[in-house]
């Protein structure tokens, strides 16, 4: 009788931790807060990517402008803006536009970006 007792011990024990982890994994998904530092190394990583196209351009701009056209950038900090603001706007807009439809700074910080319906 007490080994019955046991057993049905046991599986409610058993039923419980299962409910209880039901529930955690149930909240976990519910949860709608992403996390500051995911949000913020998403960011962060694509503006480092955008800092670097941007100035990359900006070297090759000023080659040809140097070799083919004899002439040379007068303002370089003023052309790295209007290069910048460029590279942002088409970055994000190519990025987002392809399949999976994220950044790299979202795949790396495991970001999704998803339709409302």
């Amino acid at each position: 009788m007490s080994e019955e007792n046991n057993k049905n011990l046991e599986e409610k024990v058993d039923d419980k931790a299962l409910e209880s982890k039901e529930v955690e994994q149930n909240i976990e998904v519910a949860s709608d807060k992403i996390p500051f530092v995911r949000v913020f190394s998403s960011v962060l990583i694509d503006e480092v990517i955008t800092l670097a196209i941007s100035g990359i351009l900006l070297l090759l701009v000023g080659f040809i402008l140097k070799n083919v056209f004899y002439s040379y950038v007068t303002n370089p900090l003023g052309m790295y803006f209007i290069i910048y603001a460029v590279v942002t706007v088409l970055y994000n807009l190519i990025m987002l536009s392809l399949k999976k439809s994220a950044t790299f700074g979202n795949k790396f910080s495991e970001l999704k970006l998803s339709k409302i319906k």
